[in-house]
C-alpha cells in the first residue's frame, strides 16, 4: 500500500514539475513572438526593387492552334498576370516580411504573393487542359516554367515527370528530381513521394 502511494506521489510531483516547465517555455515563446511582432510593426518601409520578380515569358501567353473557352480563360488570366508584379514569398511569415521590408509594405507584398499563387495554379490548369487536348509538348513548357518558379503544387511535378517518362526524357527527369530536392523541406518529401508513386 505505502510503496504504491509513494510511487503515485512521485508521479504527481514529476507531472506538476513537467507542466510548470512546459507552461514557462510556452510563455517564453509567446513573449518572444510578441516582442518580434512589435519590432516588425515598427520597421520602416524598405525598397522593393531588388525583390526576385517573376516575369512570364511572352511565348506562354498564347498556344498554337485553336483553343477552347476554358483554355482561353486561363490564358487571359496569365496575360493579366504578366502585367502585374509577381514574387514567391511563400517561405516568409507576415512577421518576417514586415521585419525585412517594413510594415507599410505588407499589403503590397501580400498582393505580389497572391499573384504568385494565381500564377502557379494557372500554369497547372493550362497544362492539364493541353494534355486533355493531346498537346503534351505545349503542356511541358508551362509545367517547366512552374518548376523554375519553384511551384509548391505537387501536380505540377507529377504531370511533368509523367510527360518526361512518356517521351523518354531521362536527363530532364533527373534534373526535375534535383529541382524537387532543392525545394523547402516542408513539401519536398511529399512531392517526391507523389512523383515516385505515379
Amino acid at each position: 500500500m505505502f510503496p504504491f502511494l509513494t510511487v503515485f506521489m512521485i508521479l504527481i510531483v514529476a507531472l506538476t514539475v513537467c507542466l510548470k516547465r512546459n507552461t514557462h517555455k510556452e510563455k517564453q515563446r509567446q513573449e518572444a513572438f510578441w516582442e518580434r511582432e512589435s519590432r516588425a510593426n515598427c520597421t520602416r518601409r524598405k525598397d522593393l526593387s531588388t525583390l526576385p520578380y517573376i516575369v512570364i515569358p511572352s511565348e506562354l501567353l498564347h498556344v498554337s492552334g485553336d483553343s477552347d473557352e476554358s483554355l482561353s480563360q486561363e490564358l487571359e488570366t496569365l496575360s493579366e498576370l504578366s502585367q502585374k508584379k509577381i514574387v514567391n514569398l511563400n517561405h516568409y511569415t507576415n512577421t518576417d516580411l514586415k521585419l525585412k521590408y517594413g510594415a507599410a509594405n505588407l499589403p503590397t507584398l501580400m498582393e505580389y504573393d497572391d499573384n504568385y499563387t494565381t500564377l502557379i495554379c494557372t500554369l497547372v490548369k493550362i497544362s492539364r487542359i493541353l494534355m486533355e487536348q493531346s498537346q503534351p509538348q505545349e503542356a511541358i513548357s508551362y509545367l517547366e516554367f512552374g518548376v523554375t518558379c519553384k511551384s509548391d503544387i505537387t501536380e505540377n511535378y507529377v504531370l511533368l515527370a509523367k510527360l518526361y517518362r512518356a517521351f523518354h526524357r531521362d536527363t530532364d527527369l533527373m534534373q526535375l528530381y534535383q529541382c524537387i530536392r532543392s525545394l523547402p523541406a516542408s513539401n519536398k518529401d511529399s512531392i517526391l513521394q507523389a512523383v515516385n508513386a505515379d
